[in-house]
């Protein structure tokens, strides 16, 4: 199983990254709404420290994500939930549940602000969900907020080390808990990530992962 699903991972990303000259996979325009939180903050002294922190996500990237089921989950004590790696979304027991293409925009409008594009298409399902929203620093600390026909969330984010950064999103009723964490190189960004539902045990493991790899658009390299 983990074999398979290593080459399922291999062969999504090497196919994507050979198609990377192609059009954009976008339909459509992200939804926008005219809500304060997407207008730039006020910056302050306590902001100056993180300037210019979402400048590695700056460009246009494609990959391809995979959604995941654990069936069988351990005890939330035996695994790192802090602290992701690969072979969390490769071990046995897991169901791949589905598998789309993505195409992510990052635009800065200044070292504090940074707009956001998301085009995510579904083949099984024929249909592109456009996500709108920022990367922002804002009292100290940085955000993210996305906003899409379905639903707006922000997300606390959390620099872990020079190239990667944490994002979490906690909701009490009904329960909702989203955490991955991004890694940004040059030419990559990995993401590793899982999810909690309303019906979801905190005491196991989550039942929910998700797996992404982006290459950047050969000419913004």
């Amino acid at each position: 199983m983990k074999k398979s699903f290593f080459k399922i991972i291999i062969i999504s990303f090497a196919f994507f990254s050979c198609q990377n000259n192609t059009e954009p996979i976008r339909t459509a325009t992200p939804l926008k709404k005219k809500e304060a939180i997407e207008l730039a903050p006020i910056f302050t002294a306590s902001d100056k420290k993180l300037a210019d922190v979402f400048k590695k996500y700056e460009g246009t990237w494609k990959g391809n994500y995979i959604t995941i089921k654990d069936i069988d989950p351990l005890l939330k004590t035996s695994i790192d939930l802090e602290n992701l790696r690969l072979d969390y979304v490769t071990k046995p027991g897991l169901t791949l549940m589905n598998n789309y293409e993505a195409e992510h925009v990052f635009l800065s409008k200044s070292p504090y602000f940074q707009e956001i594009s998301f085009y995510d298409f579904y083949p099984r399902e024929r249909k592109t969900i456009s996500t709108a929203g920022n990367n922002r620093v804002e009292n100290g600390k940085i955000y993210r907020y996305l906003t899409n026909l379905n639903e707006s969330i922000t997300l606390n984010g959390t620099i872990k080390n020079d190239s990667t950064i944490v994002w979490l999103f906690e909701q009490e009723k009904p329960q909702r808990i989203e955490f991955y964490q991004e890694t940004i190189s040059e030419n990559f960004i990995e993401v590793i990530g899982y999810k909690y539902d309303e019906l979801d045990r905190l005491d196991l493991g989550p039942k929910k992962w998700f797996y992404g790899k982006f290459v950047k658009a050969l000419s913004e390299k």
